[in-house]
């Protein structure tokens, strides 16, 4: 009696050991586990790697090439990018983690009330699923921060309701297919309560596909998190600077349109007092050509 068990005691770690080994001759698979891992070290190191505070600003320091003291150069108001590089992925990172925890809390419960009860419960949840899921993930996202307010709590919520039916779908799914197996009719037989059946017998078994759609919607949601930023649909300190960066993208587009380029970086050459004044000038000036020519 033995021998079988020990037996199947090892046959797990041997599994590992194969996924492990299998993972590590792919290369590519190694250099975006290495990437991902650089990313997570920096954002938890945040406070002891940057080298400057992510949001002091300096009128002799703007637009600085990347040196010894600037890894990365400093931006138009002499902030460290590599500084707000870190905080941002910081931010980032978080923001992935919470909104895909959110939209595992309210979506797993939902799929397995559907999956396992079946009937009008099964009914009412699939239907506002599908409607959900008729709306696009980010408009959805959007119309949901902008309901609840500009802010990094609420733009995570959004975000994660707005995620949440994908895993309702994938988890009545596992259930369907895991609720008639002959354990889980064995548990029913013996008198488990249904409580006890979920927790212990289904629950566990769908899991695993509940684990990979999780990494994946972690990517997701960081591209919305940015994408809400730059909408101005979140507030707070903690910025990322890629949005900053698009956002300047389209003020010297239209910069451009409106007076040249040669004029506009004459403008943005100059520093000091004197580089502040002639934004506010070609600001101002902006709005009336825009006017004019119908921007």
């Amino acid at each position: 009696m033995s021998a079988p068990i020990a037996s199947a005691g090892m046959a797990a770690p041997r599994r590992a050991n194969r996924s492990w080994g299998k993972f590590r001759r792919n290369r590519i698979a190694m250099l975006g586990a290495l990437i991902v891992l650089a990313f997570v070290v920096l954002a938890l190191l945040a406070p002891w790697v940057a080298s400057h505070d992510s949001f002091q600003t300096s009128f002799m320091t703007i637009r600085k090439a990347p040196s010894a003291a600037f890894w990365m150069g400093t931006d138009e108001l002499g902030r460290d990018i590599f500084s707000r590089m870190v905080y941002g992925a910081r931010a980032s990172l978080m923001a992935g983690m919470v909104s895909v925890l959110i939209a595992l809390a309210v979506g797993v419960p939902f799929g397995l009330a559907a999956g396992y009860f079946g009937g009008w419960t099964d009914s009412v949840i699939s239907r506002a699923t599908e409607a959900l899921l008729a709306i696009p993930f980010l408009i959805l996202a959007i119309a949901l921060a902008a309901f609840l307010g500009p802010s990094l709590t609420n733009a995570m919520i959004a975000i994660g309701v707005s995620a949440a039916p994908k895993f309702i779908r994938l988890t009545r799914g596992q259930v369907l297919a895991v609720k008639n197996e002959d354990y889980v009719q064995s548990a029913r037989a013996l008198g488990a309560s249904d409580l006890r059946i979920i927790g212990r017998h289904v629950f566990p078994n769908v899991m695993p596909p509940l684990i990979v759609q999780a990494t994946i919607t972690i990517a997701t949601a960081i591209i919305a998190e940015a994408s809400l930023s730059f909408l101005g649909q979140r507030r707070g300190r903690l910025l990322v600077i890629q949005t900053r960066r698009l956002q300047d993208g389209v003020q010297l587009r239209r910069l451009c349109a409106v007076f040249g380029a040669p004029r506009q970086q004459g403008l943005y050459a100059r520093g000091g007092v004197d580089h502040h004044l002639g934004l506010t000038l070609v600001s101002l000036s902006r709005q009336q050509r825009a006017i004019q020519l119908g921007l």
